[in-house]
Parts: C-alpha cells; sequence; structure tokens
C-alpha cells in the first residue's frame, strides 16, 4: 500500500476552499505531485452559489467499477486495480472542507503510470481540432502517435486513436 496522507493533509485537507475553481486547482496541483489521479464519483449541485457543490465523492481513478447490467456479450477490457484511496467534500457555511479521507493506494504511484493514464494521455478540443486534418484524412498510427507526443506531449495508444478516428467520421446530422 502506498499512501499520500501526509500531502494531502498538507495540501488540501487542513485548507478551506472559498470556490470550487479553488479547490479544483488545489486539486490538480497535488494530483500532479503524487502522480495520483482522483475522478468526482458523485455530487449535489447547489443552487446560485460560488461553491457550486453541496457535496462531493472524489475517489481514485483505479476505484471499483459500478457491476454492469450487461448481459455479457461484448468482453470489455478494463485496468482498474479496484484502489479504494477517495474523499469527502461538503459545503459547510461559505466554504467547500475536506470531511473524510481515506489515501492508501494499492497501485503503483510514479510519473510513467501518470502521464500514461487515460485521463492525461485525452486530448483537449483545440488539440483535437488541431490535429482533425490528421485523423479524418488516415495518416498512420505510428504518425499520429510520434505528432501527438512531440506536439501535446501525449503517449496516446493505438485504441485511443480508433476511439478519437471513429468520433470524429460518425456521420453529423446536416443543420436545418
Amino acid at each position: 500500500m502506498i499512501s499520500v496522507a501526509a500531502d494531502f493533509r498538507r495540501d488540501i485537507q487542513s485548507r478551506k476552499f472559498s470556490s470550487y475553481l479553488e479547490l479544483k486547482e488545489a486539486l490538480d496541483a497535488f494530483m500532479k505531485k503524487t502522480c495520483t489521479n482522483y475522478v468526482v464519483r458523485g455530487s449535489a449541485h447547489k443552487k446560485h452559489s460560488k461553491l457550486q457543490y453541496n457535496r462531493l465523492v472524489y475517489m481514485c481513478d483505479q476505484y471499483p467499477r459500478r457491476r454492469s447490467v450487461s448481459k455479457g456479450l461484448r468482453r470489455v477490457n478494463s485496468q482498474t486495480t479496484d484502489c479504494t484511496s477517495r474523499f469527502y467534500v461538503h459545503a459547510h457555511m461559505r466554504w467547500l472542507i475536506v470531511t473524510s479521507a481515506e489515501m492508501e493506494h494499492n497501485h503503483p504511484l510514479n510519473e510513467s503510470v501518470y502521464q500514461n493514464s487515460r485521463a492525461k494521455r485525452r486530448l483537449t478540443a483545440d488539440e483535437l481540432e488541431e490535429s482533425k486534418a490528421l485523423f479524418v484524412n488516415g495518416c498512420s498510427n505510428d504518425k499520429l502517435k510520434q505528432y501527438a507526443l512531440e506536439r501535446f506531449g501525449k503517449q496516446l495508444t493505438t485504441h485511443d486513436i480508433w476511439n478519437i478516428r471513429s468520433r470524429l467520421t460518425t456521420i453529423q446530422p446536416p443543420d436545418t
């Protein structure tokens, strides 16, 4: 088990956040520093407030997946390690505060794994727009991988390229 509890207590849990944006910026810096990746698993919105949320549940991106209701007709690969690292954020008066946290990870935390995670490989809208012609016009996978690495610093997989191509080549309904 790998623990990032001390860093989390110092950088996140000991603070009060006056806005969701402030929490997100602090969390992004923490994730980069510790090579972790947390995603929102659940939330409750707060209307007409700078805080935006009453409650947030963040879990490691390697958390246990919800059970599928599928009939099992299609095999889907999963690389989850069922990591139980998570933390809870609640709105209290004018602040977002961390109410509880479990910071033990059951998988390696290093720069290589972090940079190759799904969240870090994903192209932004601007990056996708800039490279759209290469994907649509049949550029080879190797050239696309090299381009994405040199231009954006992102190491795409063949499966990422297949997904992007399939999304870009679906027929869009004409504007009426």
